[in-house]
């Protein structure tokens, strides 16, 4: 290979580098907020029954798509 293709290919690597790492790093601050936010909800006062009621309509769901 030529110095110049490998240069190349260098420089194509490290930008597809830099993509990853911001993926990454998007990805890890959408893992966060999640966290903060499921610790918000669960903190809200009607959270057990909000909970029953989706449990509820999940199984009543699922028993109509087995029929």
């Amino acid at each position: 290979m030529k110095e110049s293709e490998l240069i190349k290919t260098r420089n194509k690597v490290e930008s597809m580098r830099n993509v990853m790492q911001t993926v990454i790093n998007k990805i890890t601050m959408l893992e966060t907020l999640v966290f903060s936010m499921t610790d918000i909800v669960k903190r809200l006062d009607q959270y057990e029954s909000i909970i029953k009621q989706i449990q509820s309509e999940r199984e009543r769901d699922t028993k109509k798509i087995k029929k």
